[in-house]
């Protein structure tokens, strides 16, 4: 439609812009500063917004455990099980795509900013220049990171009689290289022609994922070593070694923060370029924006694990008392052993 003064500058030039008088009186209420007034959003609306993307981004965290899942499923079935799925009703892909829909005009500009970076400093650029993308992908990595913190706890209740001193390193480092591996698989099922997974595809992604899971056991190690805030580590209930002085508070924020960034920018490179041996793709194709990704989604998770730490609220610097039991078993002077069976 032809605005108020697109018309008046066309008589004037003695054009025709065949705007009828409706046009007319209509470019003329949308030009003024009355209507431009009321019809911008309200803080109201913007803050309606911001938590309608909240309620997205909880869903979708949601669905990708979902498809989690399946992923797990899938490597035991070559993708029988994700493709079973879809025969039903449940196509991960048209389900994503609803719901990057539901995000707000002003978030799906984001996330399509951060989408359409390449290379390695223009994505953390992207990244910068669109900081809700951070906050929306950590906070939908949310639900993945407890399930792992549930196999981990699993794999550490296990392995606690046999190997007391290394079973919540290895729990911590299981559960999120499962978690990786039922990700990764399920990606690219949904990328593979047919839906179903060959020897060839199942075996890299699987083997990056298992370096994931060592990459993140020996984050949760040194963590739990020094005190730091780590996502897998808290998920799995791990506590601060009493036999190490803690850092302090001052040092242990911003080194959380940067070991998980340190630990996502490890681990995201070498899961893509399994990907794209799995998919038949250029096999570096990706990996520049992989790692810039990792980079600041660990560093945001690391914080967010700052954040929800009991530690970091601790009034005193103290490694933690030990429990009633093992206060006993101390003072009738128990062999370190059965310290740490306590």
């Amino acid at each position: 439609m032809a605005t108020y003064n697109d018309v008046l500058a066309a008589n004037n030039s003695d054009e025709k812009t065949g705007a009828s008088y409706d046009d007319v009186v209509k470019a003329s209420a949308t030009d003024s500063p009355l209507y431009k007034r009321l019809s911008a959003p309200s803080a109201g609306t913007r803050v309606g917004r911001v938590i309608s993307d909240i309620g997205v981004t909880a869903t979708k965290g949601a669905v990708g455990l979902v498809n989690t899942g399946l992923g797990i499923a899938d490597i035991a079935t070559a993708g029988a099980a994700g493709k079973t799925a879809e025969k039903f009703g449940y196509d991960p892909k048209v389900i994503n795509n609803y719901l990057e829909s539901q995000y707000s005009p002003e978030q799906q500009a984001a996330n399509r900013n951060v989408a359409s970076a390449q290379g390695f400093v223009p994505t953390l650029k992207a990244y910068a220049e669109n900081p809700s993308a951070i906050v929306h992908q950590a906070a939908e990595q949310v639900p993945a990171i407890i399930a792992g913190g549930k196999i981990g706890g699993a794999v550490t209740n296990a392995l606690r009689n046999y190997a007391p001193k290394a079973a919540g390193v290895i729990g911590a480092g299981v559960g999120e290289g499962v978690i990786t591996a039922g990700q990764n698989i399920e990606e690219v099922r949904q990328q593979t022609p047919g839906g179903e997974l060959s020897a060839g595809q199942i075996l890299p992604v699987v083997g990056s994922a298992a370096v994931t899971g060592a990459i993140g056991g020996l984050g949760a190690k040194l963590a739990t070593k020094y005190g730091l805030s780590d996502p897998e580590a808290l998920a799995t209930g791990l506590v601060a070694d009493t036999t190490t002085k803690p850092l302090s508070k001052a040092a242990r924020i911003p080194l959380s923060i940067a070991a998980e960034g340190t630990e996502e920018l490890l681990q995201s490179p070498q899961e893509q370029i399994a990907s794209n041996i799995a998919l038949n793709k250029p096999t570096f194709e990706g990996v520049p924006e992989a790692a810039a990704q990792g980079l600041v989604l660990g560093s945001a998770m690391g914080a967010g694990s700052v954040a929800v730490d009991p530690e970091t609220y601790r009034a005193n610097e103290q490694p933690p008392s030990l429990t009633k039991a093992a206060q006993i078993a101390v003072d009738s002077g128990a062999t370190e052993q059965g310290r740490n069976k306590c």
